[in-house]
């Protein structure tokens, strides 16, 4: 197979030792694992954001018992689920400004954020 390109100066190409996609700047000879941060998706591409369910793992944390995922090809763990993973396309990552709201305490009339995340106030 050859390389496709995405767009700018980047390919996508697939490494023949582990199968898996990478990504490849023909013009400052980066790679990644990931889809560049500077190149738009159209539609139809797969998985926006770059997760591939192949390239996660969805794991229980003993400790906590809370799931959390991890990626097989660049070692990341997360506690939110990568979007793009098994069809979810909701940002839940806790710096994501939706998942933040305004709340007005009833015994100060102060306002305050909460996540609906991480519930963090």
């Amino acid at each position: 197979m050859s390389a496709k390109r995405i767009g700018g100066d980047w390919v996508e190409n697939i490494d023949p030792g582990s199968g898996k996609k990478y990504y490849a700047n023909l013009t400052t000879q980066e790679t990644s694992w990931t889809w560049p941060e500077d190149v738009p998706r159209e539609e139809g591409d797969e998985a926006e954001g770059g997760a591939h369910d192949e390239e996660w793992d969805e794991k229980l944390d003993p400790g906590s018992g809370k799931m959390y995922y991890f990626n097989k090809t660049t070692q990341e763990t997360t506690w939110t689920k990568p979007v793009g993973y098994k069809g979810n396309t909701k940002d839940d990552s806790e710096n994501n400004p939706a998942n933040w709201t305004e709340v007005d305490d009833p015994s100060t009339g102060n306002k305050y954020y909460h996540n609906s995340v991480t519930n963090e106030t």
